[in-house]
């Protein structure tokens, strides 16, 4: 379990301020196939060829915004793949 000291230096790099235009990233609308039909999400890629981490970030009541693509441009600036699926489909 993490305690407080611990969890505020892990989340301390998703504080810093960006060091590039979050415009110019990958962040792009798709389209997820599942049994209930198709679930659209809004998925950024880091830039670079390999393999890296995801996460999946929950949606808040005003669906996938700006605040909510934004925040997948982060993770995507830090190098993780972040995917936001739009739940109320």
């Amino acid at each position: 379990m993490l305690g407080p000291r611990r969890l505020r230096s892990s989340t301390r790099s998703l504080q810093r301020p960006l060091r590039r235009n979050l415009a110019r990233m990958n962040g792009q609308v798709v389209t997820i196939d599942s049994a209930g039909g198709q679930i659209p999400a809004y998925i950024s890629p880091p830039e670079g060829p390999g393999s890296h981490p995801g996460v999946v970030v929950a949606m808040h009541i005003f669906g996938i915004d700006r605040f909510v693509r934004g925040k997948c441009d982060e993770l995507a600036e830090a190098g993780f793949v972040a995917i936001a699926p739009y739940l109320f489909h």
